[in-house]
């Protein structure tokens, strides 16, 4: 993350949880279209009607619901540190924060959900699409190498996210905040502050100088890249 981003972290002790629908990947939380040809020719099968391909638009409203209300905070879970993470995430003036799986477990109630990121083949039409948060839990297999784990919270209103009114329904995920944040104890939850290895020395100090005014107990250490 960057610098401004770990400013707030530590000093309102909040984690930023950004909209599904808002992150670069624009195929977050889509459904594969080899499941969804896959879903209607079953149902062809079961009900014995002609079900023109058309009717995909009902995976559309899904993956539009799910786009809007799904609120993810993503963290690599590696043992080791990325060169490719540094590059894409963290730059010149970036940095990591470390902690383990089973505090970010325990720092948030039943309202926030945690797992591993499931990488899967687009093409395959067997995607699992058992329950609602499936879709953010699910990447492409294109991004395999980041190993995520992520925490999904699903802020809807079921009433206006079912209204009959389809201009209305689209008003309300229209509406839908971009990002979200949820308390977090810092001192309780993380471990260490990790700078970027290509950082300049400024930027040492800067972070430094953040960590010591906001959370003096949090280590802060150079990368060992």
């Amino acid at each position: 993350m960057d610098l401004p981003k770990l400013t707030m972290l530590l000093a309102k002790s909040e984690l930023h949880f950004c909209q599904l629908g808002n992150l670069e990947d624009k195929h977050e939380g889509t459904i594969p279209l080899a499941t969804q040809q896959a879903v209607l020719e079953d149902l062809k099968k079961q009900i014995g009607e002609k079900y023109d391909l058309g009717k995909i638009a009902s995976f559309e409203l899904t993956t539009n619901l799910m786009r809007a209300t799904l609120y993810v905070s993503c963290w690599c879970l590696q043992q080791h540190e990325s060169a490719a993470h540094w590059r894409i995430y963290g730059g010149q003036t970036g940095v990591a924060i470390k902690t383990r799986y089973s505090k970010l477990v325990d720092a948030f109630d039943s309202r926030v959900m945690i797992g591993m990121v499931t990488y899967v083949d687009p093409e395959d039409p067997n995607f699992p699409i058992r329950n609602s948060i499936m879709p953010a839990m699910h990447k492409r297999h294109f991004f395999h190498h980041e190993q995520e784990c992520r925490l999904v919270v699903w802020d809807i209103d079921p009433i206006k996210a079912s209204n009959n009114d389809r201009m209305l329904r689209l008003e309300y995920l229209d509406k839908c905040p971009r990002s979200l944040t949820l308390p977090l104890s810092v001192v309780g939850t993380l471990e260490e502050v990790v700078i970027s290895p290509t950082a300049p020395e400024w930027f040492h100090e800067c972070v430094r100088l953040i960590v010591e005014q906001f959370a003096p107990q949090l280590a802060v250490s150079h990368s060992k890249m």
